[in-house]
This record gives C-alpha cells, structure tokens and sequence, in this order.
C-alpha cells in the first residue's frame, strides 16, 4: 500500500483512502470537513487494509445513509460507515473514503437509525480516564445515557501442520462492552455489580433497591436501559 502525505495547510487535515486503499492525506474543499480536522496534530498515517482477513470488520455490510451533527455548528450528511475494528467512522464522498480526524469535535453521528457518540471513557468507577475517547452506540439517549461499546478481535493465521491446513487470519466479534454517561463526565463500563453500584453510589434513593427488585445484570442491554429510565426519572422530578 503506498501512503502519501500532502500538507494541505498548517491548520486542516483529513485522511483520505482511496478506492484501491491507498490512503492519502489532501486538501478539503467543504467547510464541515475542515471543521472535522482542524488543528490536526499529524503523527504519522496508518495504513489499514483487511484484504487478507477473512471476516468483516464494519458494522453494517455498506455505506448507508446518515449525518454528522458537528458540536458547534453544520452538519454533514451522506453515505457512512462504521470501522470496528479501527474504531473510525468513515465517510464516502465521490470515489474517496474518508476517516474523521477529529471526532471530538462531533456532537454525534447517526448512520441508518443507528446513532453513535465519541466520549471519554472509564475502564470502572475507579481507574483513571482513558488518553484517548472511542465511538459508543446510544441505546439511550437521555441526561443519563447508555452506551454499546462494539468490541472485534482479529484471529491470528495458523499454519499449515501435517493434514490440518493453513488458515488465514479471521475477524471475530466479542460481546458488546455497556457503558453508563452522564451528561459531559466520561463513560464509565458497567461490567460487575459493583461498577453499577459505584455508578450510582450517592445518586438517590430507591436505585439499590430498584436493581435488586428488577434484577438488573450488567450483561444484560434491556435492564440496564431500564435502570437508566428509571434514573432519569428521579433526575426530572
């Protein structure tokens, strides 16, 4: 894969990959995408290519339909797609594939009736907030939010051994990590009993007995939107 590098201006950058998956960085000409990279910090391009991996690494099969709400101002509407793997939201314009360089500064992206945030993150209650945010899926979406973090390995290639053949690399996907937001703090995962319990430590009553009597399990995306609804509902009172 050749990897060129084209200095646009001091203040705006995108990446771009082509068709063959050449990945390019050039020059905008819309306003939304020079609000999506401004003062990018360019470290370097990261070539991705999945051509030798069996499996899919995108979220939905093709481009589909959807938006960028920008947290300032415009919106940029086309055909989307979500990498799980590289954790990207791609955007297809003409015959160029672009990757946003800038998703912080995204209020939310909706592609289909899916739509997807960039925050922050906890690991728990209790670890230190990550260096870097990632894309969630809001299955609620209120002043206390519920998050689906899309998790994808990759399978290493094994090798031919005796009758047993060479296998190629396999994309494989994990179990969705569910993450609980509220309002701007950063995500926090809800994978135990006691990150929930440390979620809503101190948030009101009624919460520790509400999951007690409707048997809330952290694995489970239906009692978790429940638990939220019913947070929110305190909130609003």
């Amino acid at each position: 894969m050749k990897t060129i590098i084209i200095l646009a201006s001091i203040y705006f950058f995108f990446i771009s990959t082509s068709v063959a998956q050449a990945q390019i960085e050039v020059q905008g000409t819309e306003y939304i995408l020079a609000k999506l990279r401004f003062n990018r910090a360019i470290e370097g391009i990261r070539d991705n290519t999945y051509q030798d991996i069996e499996g899919e690494p995108f979220m939905f099969e093709d481009f589909l339909m959807g938006n960028i709400k920008l947290k300032d101002e415009g919106t940029y509407n086309g055909l989307l797609r979500f990498d799980k793997y590289a954790g990207e939201i791609h955007f297809k314009k003409e015959n160029d594939i672009y990757a946003i360089a800038f998703p912080e500064k995204t209020e939310y992206i909706e592609i289909d009736d899916t739509r997807f945030i960039y925050s922050e993150f906890q690991l728990s209650g209790s670890t230190p907030v990550s260096d870097e945010g990632a894309y969630f899926v809001v299955l609620l979406d209120d002043k206390c939010k519920l998050l689906a973090k899309k998790n994808i390995t990759i399978k290493d290639a094994q090798q031919s051994k005796g009758v047993v053949e060479a296998k190629p690399a396999k994309f494989i996907n994990q179990n969705d990590s569910y993450f609980l937001k509220i309002g701007d703090t950063p995500a926090v995962r809800i994978k135990t009993k006691k990150d929930l319990n440390l979620f809503f430590e101190n948030k009101g009553a009624g919460i520790s007995d509400f999951i007690k009597k409707e048997k809330i399990k952290t694995n489970d995306p239906e009692g978790l939107v429940k638990l939220a609804k019913f947070y929110n509902k305190q909130l609003s009172q």
